[in-house]
């Protein structure tokens, strides 16, 4: 469903101003999901003996919610039908192909290779809190919605982020933090530095989570915007299964501890961070420096052919784009 719903979106907000919808919305979503987390964990703290009852009760409320959102998905408008040219191509193989070989994958990579080593330590925190650490769960929850709030705080002001510093070196700047996050779970085990691990996982992960999607939207062609969301979604999940599997054999085979599996998975975070940032440095050089490229690329000894320069076009600015896409938790 994911692919279709991102084409869907795409189209329904071609002139809106997405940043800043976006990064609305999602701190709305996780306002909700805080609400509906503490509402849910007091009930059943509460429940004592009808524990039982108290879930089919919550899975209720689940599915009437879920029922009352596909009714809202129905008051909006379906997407524009498909161009006549190409209708001819209606084989789901021939369009992936034609998304794959003609758009630009450098974002959907980097989240591939972040998913790779993300997912070599992320199922193991929960039980690393309360196998390893003994928590209650009480303070695990406190924990959870701690991480969960701030990322609602944090997606309230990546607009303004993103305006200020850009969505590349945003994404840069958090990638860089979702490194950091494992270390510190790593360095120590008392309750104030998994706060910190907590606020700061929530703040860089709503970063990323904001600024990739906006540059998946910007790069997904018009009429292959499902075709382009599906090939990253594979690449994702891929990635993910396959860390996760790497990591629980580690942990099965006790090659690694739960701290050394912490501090890989933060070095295989850094590494496609630096792949990343090395593949997009030149694009938002400032225009003198970019003259100055070109002036020194251009001189030439006598007799050796002038070299033909590639015109790199400027960034525009963040709220200018708002116009027809060229393409989240």
């Amino acid at each position: 469903m994911a692919p279709a719903w991102n084409a869907w979106m795409a189209n329904l907000t071609r002139h809106t101003h997405r940043p800043r919808y976006f990064a609305r919305r999602s701190a709305i979503n996780q306002l909700a999901l805080l609400i509906a987390f503490g509402v849910a964990g007091q009930a059943l703290h509460q429940a004592g003996a009808g524990v039982l009852r108290c879930f089919v009760i919550l899975f209720f409320v689940a599915f009437a919610a879920r029922l009352a959102s596909v009714v809202a998905l129905l008051w909006q408008a379906d997407l524009e039908p498909m161009p006549a040219s190409s209708l001819s191509e209606v084989r789901v193989v021939r369009r992936a192909q034609r998304a794959w070989r003609g758009s630009d994958f450098q974002v959907p990579a980097y989240l591939c290779a972040l998913a790779f080593g993300t997912h070599l330590a992320a199922p193991f925190f929960t039980p690393y809190m309360l196998r390893e650490l003994g928590l209650d769960y009480r303070t695990f929850a406190a924990l959870s919605a701690t991480s969960i709030l701030a990322k609602a705080i944090t997606l309230s002001c990546c607009h303004h982020l993103g305006e200020r510093f850009g969505l590349e070196r945003l994404l840069r700047w958090a990638g860089a933090g979702v490194a950091l996050t494992p270390v510190i779970w790593a360095g120590s085990s008392e309750l104030g530095v998994l706060i910190i691990a907590h606020v700061l996982g929530g703040a860089v992960w709503a970063a990323v989570e904001y600024a990739s999607y906006q540059l998946l939207l910007e790069a997904a062609p018009g009429e292959l915007t499902a075709e382009y969301f599906s090939i990253s979604n594979c690449m994702t999940g891929l990635a993910q299964v396959t860390g996760a599997t790497c990591g629980a054999y580690l942990l099965g085979q006790h090659t690694l501890s739960y701290t050394e599996l912490f501090v890989a998975s933060a070095a295989l975070r850094a590494l496609p961070l630096a792949c990343f940032a090395s593949a997009v440095r030149g694009r938002h050089f400032p225009l003198p420096l970019r003259e100055l490229y070109q002036r020194f690329a251009g001189l030439r000894a006598p007799g050796v052919p002038r070299p033909i320069l590639v015109a790199t076009e400027l960034p525009r600015s963040l709220g200018n784009r708002t116009t027809e896409p060229p393409p989240a938790l």
